[in-house]
C-alpha cells in the first residue's frame, strides 16, 4: 500500500502483469502457428511420398501447391501482419 492507502504495484509486480497481458494476447495465435507448421510438414511429407510412389501424381502436386502457397500466406500474416514474431 502507498501512503494514500492505495494498492501499488512493484516494479517485478508490473513486470509480471505484463507478461501475463503479453501471453494472453499473443500466446494462442503462436501455439496455433507452430501447430500449421507441425501440419504442413505432415501433409508435405505424406503428398511427397505419394508423388514418388503412386502414378496419380497430379492430384498430389496439386495439394503439395495449395498447401504451400496457403502457408506461405500464413506465415506472411502471422509474422508480419499480426507480428507474433518479433523481427
Amino acid at each position: 500500500m502507498n501512503s494514500e492507502g492505495k494498492y501499488t504495484l512493484t516494479g517485478e509486480g508490473y513486470a509480471a502483469l505484463q507478461a501475463v497481458i503479453t501471453v494472453k494476447r499473443y500466446g494462442w495465435q503462436r501455439r496455433a502457428y507452430i501447430i500449421s507448421i507441425v501440419a504442413y510438414v505432415l501433409a508435405v511429407a505424406f503428398t511427397s511420398s505419394k508423388i514418388l510412389c503412386v502414378g496419380a501424381k497430379s492430384v498430389y502436386l496439386a495439394t503439395l501447391v495449395l498447401a504451400t502457397s496457403w502457408f506461405a500466406f500464413y506465415s506472411y500474416w502471422s509474422i508480419v501482419k499480426r507480428k507474433i514474431f518479433k523481427i
